[in-house]
């Protein structure tokens, strides 16, 4: 059984990062392509520098924006590598079927190599 859904979870991996319908997605999520100015919103000095003095005030606002920025970020480099997309799916998937924690590690490692041989048939 863990064989077989390791291996759902290379195939999902790998269409998520390279199929037309995850690309048009990710087009909407603004997840296509690198964005500077995500980059920039992502560094705590940025806000340090853009607030000043009234970096205390404004807290609240640039805590909010800073981790939308960096979540942003995180996705869009795990959404370029199928690699890592399949450890994420793999050990997202095995909490959600209620295995053990390390039944749900083995499960993303296992789609990851299992995702090196998709690929490798795959082109």
């Amino acid at each position: 059984m863990i064989i077989l859904w390791s291996i759902f979870v290379a195939v999902l991996a790998y269409e998520m990062v390279y199929s037309d319908l995850a690309y048009t997605v990710k087009k909407w999520l603004f997840l296509d392509k690198y964005y500077p100015a995500v980059e920039l919103l992502s560094s705590p000095k940025a806000y340090q520098k853009l607030f000043g003095k009234y970096l205390y005030v404004l807290f609240p606002i640039a805590l909010i924006t800073l981790i939308l920025a960096n979540t942003h970020q995180f996705v869009y480099k795990l959404l370029q590598c199928p690699y890592c997309t399949a450890i994420h799916v793999g050990w997202i998937s095995g909490l959600i079927l209620a295995y053990p924690i390390p039944m749900c590690i083995l499960l993303g490692f296992i789609g990851s190599f299992i995702t090196s041989i998709y690929s490798k048939l795959r082109n």
